[in-house]
């Protein structure tokens, strides 16, 4: 129903159906089931001329602001270890760095969350404010091998002498291999990150 509503688009049509879907499943079924399948489809659609931009964007924005909503209303964290989330830099979709955010606050972190399209110097400038304890990356986009590779001697650079560095998404397919070298941790999926959470003392404390 959800996609059926986006050929022909139908903006109400899609948001009452979102709205009863999510309201069907707790939280972390919504993300799995719901928003990363739906995410995905969308980009298949607009990755075959079935939509435009204008619709994978409206479905994009739809999204993220569900998932702000669902952040809000977790009690803010005091005592957690600090964990800065942001996108790689030209990275736009959010929903990866979105559910990093909620899978950190729920397990009791200090949640900084800045988002997409954040540059490797600022984001370092950033950790010399708040020291975090760890910083997590995400990216979707296709990187040449010469991009992949000044991109995660840059994070080594600026960021990675503050804390330990843990970076996921599409683009570690060609990042991959560059971050591993640079003491950058790969992780495979959410799923992955999930299950490290539940023992970050362990991970942090690896990494003084």
């Amino acid at each position: 129903l959800l996609v059926s509503s986006l050929t022909p688009f139908d903006k109400v049509k899609f948001i009452c159906a979102l709205n009863e879907s999510a309201s069907l499943l707790a939280f972390d079924e919504v993300f799995y089931k719901i928003f990363i399948p739906l995410q995905r489809k969308v980009g298949d659609l607009w990755h075959q001329g079935k939509i435009g931009i204008g619709e994978e964007h409206f479905v994009t924005n739809q999204i993220r602001q569900k998932f702000l909503s669902i952040l809000n209303q977790i009690p803010i964290a005091k005592g957690g270890p600090k964990i800065v989330i942001a996108c790689l830099p030209n990275e736009y979709h959010e929903v990866s760095t979105l559910i990093a955010a909620y899978q950190c606050s729920m397990n009791g972190c200090q949640v900084y969350y800045l988002g997409a399209n954040m540059p490797v110097k600022e984001l370092g400038t950033f950790c010399t404010l708040t020291r975090p304890n760890l910083v997590l990356l995400s990216g979707t986009g296709d990187l040449t091998e010469k991009e992949a590779k000044s991109l995660a001697e840059d994070y080594a650079k600026f960021v990675l002498p503050f804390c330990p560095v843990w970076a996921g998404g599409p683009a570690m397919a060609s990042m991959g291999s560059y971050c591993l070298e640079n003491g950058i941790d790969v992780l495979e999926s959410l799923h992955v990150l999930e299950d490290r959470l539940k023992r970050l003392s362990h991970f942090l404390n690896k990494n003084p």
